[in-house]
C-alpha cells in the first residue's frame, strides 16, 4: 500500500503544478475498491501519456533493437565475456539525436579509459592490500563525483568513477583478475559505443537541427490550441488539472531541451554556429509565446471551472484569431525550413492587442478587485505578450532564409554570444566551491559504506549498490527521490519481464534466431520506455539492463535469476545508504535552490541593465547583450527544472497543501522574472538603438537616463528580497520608490518634449525611441510591483528531512550550490 501511495503521488506530480487528489490510505482497512480503482486509473492515464506512439519513437526503438540484436549475436557467437556491457553501452549512447549520441560515445570512451586505467594501476600496485586499496578508491571516487558537479563534461568523471569500482569489485581481487575484468569491460564498452553510434548515425538518423525545428513548430501549434481556450464557451474549455499540469511542465522544460539541441546541432553544421545568436533569439521568442499562451489557458480554465466564459469583445476575438493564424503560418515555415517574403510583410500583432487594451475601461489591468475581471485582464496581458513574441520571430529566422534574403542584425561589438571568463560584466566564478565538495563527500561516504558492506559479507553481485549510491547522489532532495524511484521501478520491471520470458519461452529455444526474437522484444520494450520524457526514460534504461543481466549471463539462453536478484537488492541497498547519509547530513531542497537561482538571475539582470547608458561605449566588446540573454535563459530554464524536481519532495511531506502553495507561489515568482527578462532585453536593444543618434537635443534624455541608472540597484535589492521570502525588504521598497520618483520626472519631461515643434527627422525618431524606452520602464515597474507582492507572500521551507537540519534549526541556508554545468 505504501508503494501504491508513493506511485500515485508520482503520477499526479508531472511538474510543478500539483493537483488536489484523494490520498490513498496506508492501511488496507482504509483502502476501499473505489480508491484502488482511482489509483489504477491515474496509473493508466500516466502510462498512456508517457508511452504514446509516434513516428520518432518507432524510429528510436528500431535503432536500439537492431543495435542490441547485433551485439547479442556477437556475444553469443564469439563467446565474449561480460556481454551485458555491450547492451548497456548501446542503451546509454542511444540519445534522441545523432549529435548527442556521438558526443556521449566519445565521453563514455574517455571515462572508461580513465577509470579502467586507474583501476588497472591499483590492481597492479596494491594487489590484495585493502588498507591501501580502499582509501585510494574513496579518493578517486570522491574526486570523480566532485568533477562531475563542476566540469563542463560531467559524464566523463562520473563514468570513470563507476568504471573504477566495477573493474575491481572486491578488495581481495588479485591483479590478474582485475586487469582481465577491466580490459574486457573496456573492449565491450568500446564495441558498444561503435555499434550504437553507427546505428544512430545511419539508421533513420534524428538530426538535432530537425528535432529543434520540429519542436519549435509544434510549440507554436500548441500555443495556437491554448489561444483557442479563450474563444470557447465555458463548457468546452479544458479544465482537467492533469492535462494542464502536463502542458505546463512541457513549457517549463522546453527551453533547456531546445538549447541542448541547438548546441548539438552546432557540432554538426557550421550554419548553426554562424546563426547562433538569432537561433537563441528565436528560441526565446517561441518560449515567450508558449509561456504567455499557457497563462491564457490557465486563466480561461479558472473561469470555466466557475462556469464563467471569457466573453472577449469582438476586437479581442479578432486579435486572438489573428494570433492563431500567425502561429500556424510560422510553424509551417519553420518546420518546412522555408521562410518566404510574404511572412515579413504581415502586419504586427502587438498593435492590435494594445488597441484592445486601450479600449478597456480605465485602461488598467491590476486595479480591478473582481476576480473574473482580473482573470480576463490576465488573458489580455498574456495575449499581448504572446503577440510581442510572435512579432519578434521574423527577425530571428536567418537560418531558414536564402543567403540573399537574410537580415543583417548584428549586436554592437558582439563577436560571440557565449559567456566567457574574461567578460567583466559577469560575476567571477570561484575555482573551488565548498558546497560541491561537501556534496561529493556525502556521495562518496554513501558509496563507500555500500562498498565495505558488500565486501564484508562477500557479495560480489552487490556492486550495483555502489553504482546506485553514485548515480542517485544528486544535488537536491527532489532529484535524488526521482532518480531512485525510476531506477528501482526499472529494475523491478525488467526482472519481471525477463522472468516471463524465462518461464514461458527460454526453455523452448534451441537456436540463436529464436533467442534474438525474444531479446529484441524485451529490449524493444525497454527502448520504447527510454524514448519517453525525463519522467520515465531512465526507468526504460534500467529495465533493459536488468533484462540483459537475466537473459545474457552466459553465452546461451539462461534461466538464472540470481543476477537480477543481486541487482534489485543492490539497488535497494544503494538507495538505503544514500537515505541514511542524507537523513543525517541533509541536502538542499530543490525549491530553496530554485529560489537562490532566481536571485542570482536578478543579479545577472542587474549587471546587464548597465548596458546602453551614455557613459558606456555601445560598440565596446564589454557590451554583449547576447551573452547576457544566453546566461539568463539558461538560469531561468534551470529554475523551472528545479521547480519540477521539487514536486518529488512532496512524497514525504506531511503538509501537502502547504507544499502545493509553495510550488504555485514560487512558479509565479519565476514567471515574473521571466517577464522581467523579456522587457529588460527589449529595453537594452532600444538603448543601443538610441545611442546611434549623434546627440539628439531632447530635454527628456537626461531624465530617462537618470531613471535607467536606478535600475541596477533596484534589481539588486529585489535579488536580496527574493533570498528572504516572506519578509518585507526595506531596501527593495526604497529602491522601488526611488525608481517611481524618477519615472514621474521622466514622464513629465518626455510629455513636455511632445509639445515642441521643429524637430528634425532624426530627433523625431530619437524621441519615439525615448518614449518607447519610457514605456519599457513603466512595464518593468508594473512587473516589479507584482514581484514585490509575490516575494513577500512566498514562504519556502528549508530542509526538514535530516537530523542535521533538526539540530541546526530552521535558519536559512545561505549558500546554495552553483548552477549545473551547461
Amino acid at each position: 500500500m505504501l508503494f501504491l501511495r508513493i506511485f500515485t503521488r508520482f503520477v499526479d506530480n508531472p511538474g510543478y503544478h500539483k493537483p488536489t487528489i484523494k490520498t490513498v490510505a496506508l492501511f488496507p482497512g482504509n483502502l476501499d475498491q473505489a480508491s484502488l480503482r482511482q489509483v489504477f486509473e491515474r496509473l493508466a492515464a500516466f502510462l498512456r501519456l508517457e508511452l504514446a506512439p509516434s513516428p520518432a519513437r518507432w524510429r528510436a526503438t528500431s535503432r536500439v533493437v537492431i543495435a542490441c540484436a547485433i551485439a547479442t549475436t556477437l556475444v553469443m557467437t564469439l563467446q565474449i565475456p561480460q556481454g551485458s556491457w555491450l547492451i548497456i553501452t548501446i542503451l546509454i549512447v542511444s540519445q534522441p539525436d545523432a549529435g548527442a549520441s556521438i558526443a556521449r560515445a566519445l565521453q563514455r570512451s574517455a571515462g572508461t579509459l580513465l577509470g579502467g586505467g586507474f583501476a588497472i594501476g591499483l590492481a597492479i600496485t596494491f594487489p590484495q592490500q585493502p588498507w591501501i586499496l580502499v582509501p585510494f578508491f574513496a579518493l578517486g571516487l570522491g574526486y570523480g563525483i566532485y568533477l562531475s558537479r563542476t566540469s563542463a563534461a560531467p559524464y566523463i568523471p562520473i563514468l570513470g568513477s563507476m568504471t573504477m569500482i566495477l573493474a575491481i569489485g572486491g578488495v581481495d581481487t588479485n591483479a590478474a583478475e582485475g586487469i582481465d575484468t577491466a580490459l574486457w569491460r573496456f573492449l565491450n564498452i568500446g564495441t558498444g559505443n561503435l555499434i550504437g553510434t553507427l546505428c544512430q548515425a545511419f539508421l533513420w538518423p534524428e538530426k538535432p537541427e530537425n528535432l529543434l525545428r520540429q519542436h519549435l513548430a509544434q510549440s507554436l501549434r500548441n500555443s495556437r490550441e491554448r489561444l483557442d481556450q479563450s474563444l470557447r464557451p465555458a463548457s468546452e474549455v479544458l479544465t482537467d488539472p492533469a492535462i494542464l499540469a502536463e502542458s505546463e511542465e512541457r513549457v517549463m522544460n522546453s527551453l533547456a531541451t531546445w538549447t541542448t539541441w541547438m548546441q548539438n546541432a552546432e557540432h554538426d553544421q557550421r550554419q548553426f554556429r554562424v546563426h547562433h545568436d538569432m537561433i537563441i533569439e528565436l528560441i526565446g521568442d517561441i518560449n515567450q509565446v508558449a509561456i504567455a499562451t499557457q497563462q491564457i489557458s490557465r486563466a480561461s480554465s479558472a473561469l470555466a471551472v466557475e462556469g464563467v466564459a471569457t466573453e472577449l469583445p469582438d476586437m479581442g476575438r479578432h486579435a486572438v484569431e489573428a494570433a492563431q493564424d500567425r502561429c500556424s503560418q510560422y510553424a509551417a515555415a519553420i518546420e518546412g525550413r522555408h521562410w518566404h517574403a510574404e511572412l515579413d510583410g504581415l502586419m504586427p500583432l502587438a498593435d492590435r492587442f494594445r488597441q484592445w487594451m486601450a479600449s478597456t475601461q480605465g485602461g488598467g489591468l491590476t486595479s480591478d478587485t473582481n476576480p473574473h475581471d482580473l482573470a480576463r485582464a490576465s488573458i489580455l496581458s498574456a495575449a499581448t505578450s504572446a503577440a510581442e513574441g510572435l512579432d519578434a520571430i521574423p527577425g530571428a529566422t536567418n537560418f531558414l532564409r536564402k543567403p540573399a534574403d537574410q537580415i543583417r542584425q548584428e549586436p554592437f561589438g558582439a563577436t560571440s554570444s557565449r559567456p566567457t571568463a574574461a567578460d567583466p560584466l559577469f560575476p567571477e566564478e570561484k575555482r573551488f566551491n565548498p558546497q560541491d565538495a561537501i556534496a561529493a563527500t556525502k556521495a562518496t561516504l554513501a558509496a563507500m559504506i555500500a562498498y565495505i558492506y558488500i565486501n564484508a559479507i562477500d557479495w560480489p553481485g552487490g556492486i550495483t549498490a555502489v553504482v546506485t549510491a553514485i548515480l542517485v547522489s544528486l544535488d537536491n532532495y527532489g532529484a535524488i527521490i526521482q532518480k531512485s524511484a525510476l531506477r528501482f521501478a526499472g529494475v523491478v520491471a525488467g526482472g519481471l519481464l525477463a522472468l516471463v520470458a524465462i518461464l514461458a519461452v527460454i526453455p523452448n529455444i534451441e537456436s540463436l534466431p529464436a533467442f534474438l526474437i525474444v531479446t529484441s522484444v524485451v529490449f524493444g520494450i525497454g527502448a520504447w520506455v527510454q524514448a519517453g520524457s525525463s519522467r520515465i526514460s531512465y526507468a526504460g534504461l534500467q529495465l533493459s539492463y536488468a533484462a540483459a543481466l537475466c537473459l545474457m549471463p552466459t553465452h546461451g539462453p539462461s534461466i538464472d535469476l540470481v543476477p537480477w536478484l543481486d541487482r534489485m537488492l543492490g539497488v535497494s541497498l544503494g538507495i538505503f545508504c544514500i537515505a541514511a547519509v542524507y537523513a543525517f547530513f541533509g541536502e538542499i531542497r530543490a525549491r530553496v535552490w530554485s529560489l537562490d537561482n532566481v536571485a542570482e538571475t536578478l543579479r545577472v539582470m542587474a549587471q546587464a541593465s548597465r548596458i546602453g547608458l551614455r557613459d558606456r561605449d555601445p560598440r565596446s566588446e564589454e557590451v554583449v547583450i547576447q551573452k547576457f540573454r544566453y546566461e539568463i535563459y539558461r538560469r531561468i530554464a534551470f529554475s523551472y527544472r528545479l521547480l519540477s524536481e521539487s514536486c518529488y519532495e512532496d512524497w514525504f511531506d506531511s503538509d501537502r497543501a502547504g507544499a502545493a502553495r509553495e510550488t504555485e507561489n514560487l512558479r509565479r515568482v519565476i514567471d515574473r522574472v521571466r517577464g522581467l527578462q523579456r522587457i529588460l532585453l527589449s529595453l537594452l536593444w532600444n538603448r543601443l538603438a538610441y545611442q546611434r543618434h549623434s546627440n539628439p537635443a531632447l530635454e527628456g534624455r537626461e531624465a530617462v537616463e537618470a531613471l535607467g541608472r536606478t535600475l541596477p540597484a533596484l534589481l539588486e535589492s529585489f535579488a536580496r528580497q527574493v533570498e528572504q521570502p516572506g519578509e518585507r525588504s526595506s531596501d527593495a521598497e526604497k529602491a522601488l520608490d526611488e525608481f517611481r520618483r524618477h519615472q514621474e520626472i521622466a514622464r513629465d519631461r518626455v510629455g513636455a518634449e511632445a509639445l515642441r515643434s521643429g524637430l528634425s527627422a532624426d530627433d523625431r525618431l530619437a524621441y519615439e525611441r525615448m518614449r518607447a524606452q519610457l514605456g519599457f520602464y513603466e512595464h518593468l515597474e508594473t512587473i516589479l510591483s507584482l514581484l514585490e507582492k509575490d516575494a513577500w507572500a512566498l514562504h519556502v521551507r528549508q530542509d526538514n528531512f535530516s537530523l542535521a537540519a533538526w539540530l541546526r534549526g530552521s535558519e536559512q541556508r545561505r549558500s546554495a550550490p552553483s548552477i549545473r554545468p551547461a
